[in-house]
């Protein structure tokens, strides 16, 4: 699940402990000649993507890259059509640092800084024009919980030693560029561009507070990350413009600081877990189609705020308002403190969804559940939140808990209950197929800002 990391700080390469297979061989499309339901097919998939040759797919990385070759080949092999037009894949080009500029705009003259006065810049392209100037001391910055008129983007003039509370308020509160008087260490890792102007500049700008701010940051030639997505086309003459999304984020934190040793958080269960059960419901549903369209789909960036899901909601391969529902994996593979054939549902009651899921599962003997703390904490998560938030009925399924492996190197591929996970993926398959199946589709309960979404989407 998610947690806000740096995004501006790349991961490194290390080790862990050895996956049933080896690390270097990715499975085999284990789906299509075997059960892919099976505890074996599973632990399989799970034991590649939770490797340490993959370390810890952090968004973005090489390993994050490896990971995406497999899941598009994975289903390219079960015959599946591409999401993204003629592709398996989306998401946005690297920012090119190089072509970095800075503008700003005096009354009586305009000051073009380039990519050399950038302290950082941007991993992804942005631009902004003419953004107003918000002028703050740094420790009160990282003392206070409000500044005045920051509702809206602004650049921010930072006076003082930049610190991380600092930078973090900062970014919380719209700031689109951080503008520093000095070059300070204690300024990379902020989640913006940092530039440095120099003393002169830095006065001039301190006695003329009109003055507006623009930044340019082009796009590159190499791609950032991307969502891996495929379609199963659906069946029925009518309801095949209809669609189900099964998803999981296949990224997770990389490298961090070693404990005993071991530096790569491998994420086994947060979230190879999920990724695998959505190829193991790709596999099973790939040649019996439901009546309505499954975009399979595996996002990037959750654990750096929801990247993948959010592009994905901003530039839909389908129009929102054709998504009946998401069924979104996310940690299968830890019954920890649950106990077995169970799992939650996030946000259970604020939507038809859960009930809905839960009938499916009590025929197949698995009891799908709101649970007393997780399903209204975690609902905001995982990748499910963006589409919510846009007004299609999305939920997160789990297993498991926030266990003592969570975010830990010990997140390894043996530490999982295959058999279980089996036995959850197995009848989310019937779940999703009645969905897809059904009549009509779940709909939010009235009254919730989903429910308001819903109607502005439809």
């Amino acid at each position: 699940m998610k947690t806000l990391l740096l995004a501006f700080l790349l991961a490194a390469v290390c080790c862990a402990q050895s996956p049933p297979l080896p690390a270097t061989t990715a499975p085999d499309a284990a789906g299509v000649t075997t059960d892919p339901l099976s505890a074996a097919a599973l632990r399989k998939d799970v034991s590649y993507l939770a490797s340490d040759d993959l370390e810890g797919r952090a968004t973005p990385s090489r390993g994050l890259d490896l990971a995406a070759d497999f899941l598009e080949k994975r289903h390219r092999t079960l015959g599946l059509k591409p999401l993204f037009g003629e592709a398996f894949r989306e998401g946005p080009m690297l920012a090119d640092a190089t072509k970095a500029s800075l503008s700003i705009h005096f009354a009586d003259e305009t000051v073009t800084l380039d990519a050399s006065a950038f302290l950082q810049a941007a991993q992804t392209p942005l631009q902004h024009e003419r953004l107003p100037l918000q002028h703050v001391d740094a420790a009160q910055s990282a003392r206070t919980s409000a500044e005045s008129g920051t509702a809206s983007e602004h650049a921010l003039l930072l006076d003082g030693a930049p610190s991380a509370a600092a930078l973090a308020r900062a970014t919380r509160r719209k700031a689109k560029i951080v503008l520093i008087e000095e070059t300070s260490a204690d300024a990379l890792g902020a989640r913006v561009p940092v530039v440095v102007l120099g003393r002169e500049l830095a006065e001039k700008l301190r006695a003329h507070p009109d003055a507006l701010v623009s930044v340019t940051i082009p796009a590159g030639t190499k791609p950032f990350a991307t969502n891996v997505g495929a379609l199963l086309e659906g069946r029925d003459a009518t309801l095949k413009s209809r669609c189900i999304v099964v998803s999981a984020h296949y990224d997770h934190i990389g490298i961090g600081k070693p404990v005993k040793g071991d530096a790569i958080r491998n994420g086994a269960d947060d979230d190879a877990s999920g990724t695998a059960g959505v190829l193991a419901l790709a596999a099973a549903m790939a040649t019996t189609p439901a009546r309505r369209s499954i975009l399979f789909v595996h996002f990037y960036g959750e654990e750096s705020g929801f990247l993948g899901s959010r592009r994905f909601v901003t530039q839909p391969p389908r129009a929102l308002a054709q998504i009946d529902a998401v069924f979104n994996l996310e940690m299968l593979g830890r019954p920890d403190d649950i106990g077995a054939d169970c799992a939650w549902i996030t946000g259970f009651g604020l939507s038809e969804f859960g009930e809905r899921v839960a009938k499916s599962g009590a025929v197949h003997k698995m009891r799908f559940f709101e649970h007393p703390r997780y399903s209204k904490m975690l609902f905001s998560g995982s990748d499910n939140l963006p589409f919510a938030e846009a007004g299609v009925v999305a939920h997160s399924i789990s297993s498991g808990s926030l266990h003592k492996d969570y975010h830990q190197p010990s997140d390894e591929a043996d530490t999982l209950d295959y058999n279980n996970m089996a036995k959850v993926v197995g009848a989310l398959l019937h779940a999703v197929r009645d969905m897809a199946d059904a009549d009509t589709a779940p709909a939010w309960v009235p009254g919730s800002r989903y429910a308001e979404a819903a109607a502005r989407l439809r």
